[in-house]
């Protein structure tokens, strides 16, 4: 008889166990203690972000056709509609690089980078077109819907990914056109994607968590013999 009081106060104990550590882990990411919260609020904590950059060339130009130029990724901040500090960058790539003619789609994969919350995120690509026949043709990545110019701008348009990050946004995805000049026209498709990357241990506390939840509902569906 004491050998079942004393299983039963064990398993007691080990259902308690595992509701507390659940509990804790949860809480511990979705109630931050106050000083915590007043670290933050005076320095933004960083966010790990990744992109992805895919372009797709329309048919023609591109079989006959090759392109040189580069793209570019920043963060920071608009002052105006029109002007853009820059606090960081995801990097620079050169397009193509190797092999001479680009693939399609062209898809580049750019490791993850410090964010502050509240940075925005802009784009830019700007190259030349050069026709195998001869020629060419400045070429230029637009945001969605774009009001196009008579004629090549003089400065690559900032493309907009977004305008206020935020700890635990949800996937971004842009995606626009690529104009060659001098007449306008369509020789491709950008598209442009950022996701959050989670904090090791933020990952490790959720983990716990729901390992813990786990436990105590197997704890429960168990029937003792």
């Amino acid at each position: 008889m004491s050998q079942t009081k004393e299983g039963t106060s064990n398993s007691t104990i080990r259902k308690w166990c595992g509701t507390v550590c659940a509990s804790a882990s949860l809480l511990a990411m979705l109630c931050p203690s106050p000083a915590l919260a007043t670290i933050a609020s005076v320095s933004p904590p960083p966010l790990e972000c990744s992109a992805t950059e895919t372009i797709a060339w329309q048919t023609p130009p591109a079989p006959s056709s090759t392109f040189t130029g580069a793209s570019v990724f920043q963060t920071g901040q608009f002052v105006n509609e029109s002007s853009f500090i820059a606090d960081g960058s995801f990097g620079a790539t050169t397009i193509p690089g190797n092999p001479v003619i680009p693939g399609n789609p062209v898809i580049i994969n750019y490791p993850p980078n410090p964010c502050l919350s509240g940075d925005a995120i802009v784009w830019t690509l700007s190259g030349t077109v050069n026709p195998l026949a001869g020629g060419s043709f400045p070429t230029f990545a637009f945001p969605p819907n774009p009001a196009l110019p008579s004629s090549a701008p003089s400065v690559a348009p900032l493309i907009d990914v977004t305008l206020d990050l935020m700890p635990g946004f949800a996937p971004i995805e842009v995606t626009g056109p690529i104009y060659a000049f001098d007449q306008p026209v369509q020789v491709g498709t950008w598209d442009i994607r950022v996701s959050e990357v989670p904090e090791p241990g933020t990952l490790l506390l959720l983990l716990s968590g729901v390992a813990g939840l786990a436990l105590v509902r197997r704890r429960k569906t168990t029937v003792p013999v």
